[in-house]
């Protein structure tokens, strides 16, 4: 993960202790700002100065054989910010590096150590953020042997817009920077891994939308197209990073078909649907599957009192199938595990419809607040049957709904 910043404020030792570290007699390992003045930044420090550059990559070993030095793959990320700040001291500047060269010119020095240590795992780097940018000058060592590359294709949030192959503006962009590294690698004669990195069904940046926080986003199909796309770009590997990442709800049909996906990305996704209610709602699959579907298609159109009635009309052929079923405690669970999604779904296309239509702040607050209740009133029965963890619902009835409540204020 992003550890660079910790092993900047921390000095790691071979045993694994670790203590803050003092900078107050090596001022010039800091690096240096627009006016010249040196400071610690809390992302990088003035690598062209051998002594602090031979300290942050002793530090970095030290850490990664201390603490995970029987992983078979590491990955060290860069800070977490758009736009690392480099080092602006003269020695610094006329290299006329990008943040991105320093970055691997600093994995490249941490992997040789690691290796000379015999270290046997992949040390992998991200594209990501402040290192997005393909490198300008610094080449991988030993081609890039015994590496992955982490590649994150969008922003977070980006699933929003379709599959990686559209020609929305930030899919466009995106595609261009991928197209860059293509061919940074292939000049390097890369010999390690790629790693795609997605944010599917994430609610920090996805919990704004009425089927972003109803975990709808990215739609089947999508993943789909998503996935074949990085397999015909030569991509090894997938990585999905989803917080909060234990929500199941309203059932594990979207997680499934993820999984599926990446071991068959030519899957057929109709059969696997059908297949999936078959087994995991019985009797009740064909009221199920319809009522998914129903939701599905409600849930990204505009809204409007139409969608939210056909909404409402949705409830009940669940609550029925959820009645008949009082002699199977296990499918009455998962029906009324989806009979109060479809409610949440309902309240959250409320919201939304009092966001964009009716412009009353007063009603979307409201309903806003119902949406807390209710995920509170049910946070118990969404834990105890391994649809969310209670910090998951706390999450998605805390900061998803202060989010929303915010646009009505």
């Amino acid at each position: 993960g992003h550890i660079w910043p910790s092993l900047i404020e921390r000095q790691y030792f071979p045993d694994g202790r670790s203590e803050p570290m003092d900078y107050s007699q090596r001022q010039d390992w800091l690096p240096a700002d627009e006016k010249g003045e040196r400071k610690n930044n809390g992302q990088t420090l003035c690598f062209s100065h051998p002594e602090a550059l031979e300290w942050f990559t002793d530090n970095a070993v030290n850490w990664v054989l201390s603490q995970c030095g029987k992983a078979d793959y590491v990955s060290m990320w860069s800070a977490d910010t758009w736009r690392i700040a480099l080092c602006r001291c003269p020695k610094c500047q006329e290299r006329g590096w990008n943040a991105t060269d320093w970055y691997l010119m600093v994995h490249n020095t941490i992997w040789r150590k690691l290796k000379a240590k015999g270290w046997p795992g992949t040390f992998g780097w991200i594209v990501y953020h402040g290192s997005e940018e393909a490198p300008t000058v610094v080449s991988l060592e030993q081609q890039g042997e015994a590496m992955d590359c982490l590649y994150a294709p969008r922003p977070r949030g980006g699933t929003q817009h379709g599959p990686f192959t559209n020609d929305h503006p930030v899919t466009v962009r995106y595609r261009q920077n991928l197209e860059a590294w293509r061919e940074y690698l292939a000049r390097q004669g890369y010999r390690g891994t790629r790693t795609v990195f997605e944010y599917y069904y994430d609610l920090v940046l996805l919990g704004p939308l009425a089927a972003g926080r109803t975990h709808l986003i990215p739609r089947h199909e999508v993943m789909q197209e998503d996935m074949r796309f990085y397999r015909e770009q030569g991509f090894d590997g997938f990585f999905d990073c989803n917080p909060p990442a234990g929500v199941w709800w309203p059932d594990p049909l979207s997680r499934w078909l993820y999984h599926r996906l990446l071991w068959d990305v030519d899957l057929d996704l109709a059969a696997a649907r059908a297949d999936f209610f078959a087994h995991y709602y019985g009797p009740a699959a064909q009221t199920a599957q319809r009522v998914r579907e129903g939701v599905e298609r409600l849930m990204f159109e505009e809204p409007s009192e139409a969608v939210l009635e056909q909404l409402r009309g949705l409830e009940e052929p669940l609550a029925q199938e959820e009645q008949q079923a009082g002699k199977d405690p296990l499918l009455a669970n998962r029906l009324r595990a989806f009979r109060l999604w479809v409610h949440y779904c309902l309240l959250c296309k409320e919201s939304e419809f009092h966001e964009k239509v009716t412009r009353n702040k007063e009603r979307g607050r409201a309903v806003e607040q119902a949406i807390r209740d209710w995920l509170r009133q049910h946070r118990e029965f969404l834990a105890t049957n391994g649809l969310a963890s209670p910090s998951d619902v706390d999450y998605m009835a805390g900061p998803v709904v202060d989010r929303h409540l915010r646009l009505f204020q």
